[in-house]
């Protein structure tokens, strides 16, 4: 079994893009884009306090899928882990306390600053004998529903559960820039959670999380 360590991979500080109005001589005044970057100087203004940063692995999350008896089920030695900047976490079974996940906290960037992650990627395994066909999909004998990597990402609220309404504070968009080694950009995927309205149908063509941190793809399996 071969086991991939990758190098620092580095996320700048996100920034929103923001609706502005300037006028253009006597003429119908001209949209401007302006942007404001998110660190914890700009949080409470825009209507997101106790936003932070956060690192996370498929064994270091809220469903602990690659770990998980319910889900992956596999060993934890067998599973993608991240271990800087900060020291490295233990590695139990079952999926992590609140309290370790807060492990995963990471110090805000600040205006010029970046966030940069390491760890080890291992390679995908096949679905655990007597798995769950609902909790894990196997894409060419592998287990791609719960074998997912890492991932750092900005929590728009405390608890991160908390809805943030774009419109509301006149944002229509986010962008970053992000460095790393060629197979991290290769293999980079990009979410940002919406709440849906329950009574919404929801198109068959986009893939979709479902509360319990699962994703049911375009072909319905999960």
């Amino acid at each position: 079994m071969v086991t991939e360590r990758w190098p620092s991979s580095c996320l700048a500080a996100l920034a929103i893009s923001l609706f502005g109005l300037s006028a253009c001589s006597s003429f119908d005044p001209v949209h401007e884009t302006h942007f404001t970057l998110l660190y914890q100087d700009t949080y409470d203004a825009l209507g997101m306090p106790g936003a932070h940063w956060v690192a996370y692995d498929e064994q270091h999350s809220a469903s602990a899928a690659c770990t998980n008896g319910a889900a992956g089920n596999h060993l934890p030695k067998e599973c993608s882990d991240v271990y800087a900047p900060w020291t490295e976490w233990t590695n139990p079974k079952c999926p992590p306390s609140a309290q370790e996940l807060s492990e995963g906290y990471l110090a805000d960037p600040g205006a010029n600053g970046s966030i940069c992650i390491q760890g080890v990627l291992r390679p995908t395994l096949a679905c655990a004998k007597d798995h769950r066909p609902a909790q894990c999909f196997e894409a060419n004998g592998l287990d791609v529903s719960n074998m997912w990597g890492a991932g750092v990402g900005l929590s728009f609220s405390q608890s991160g559960k908390q809805a943030w309404s774009a419109p509301a504070h006149k944002v229509r968009g986010v962008a970053f820039d992000f460095s790393g080694s060629e197979e991290t950009r290769l293999n980079l995927r990009v979410e940002v959670p919406i709440l849906l309205d329950p009574e919404s149908r929801v198109s068959s063509d986009r893939p979709l999380m479902r509360s319990d941190g699962s994703v049911l793809g375009t072909d319905g399996n999960v």
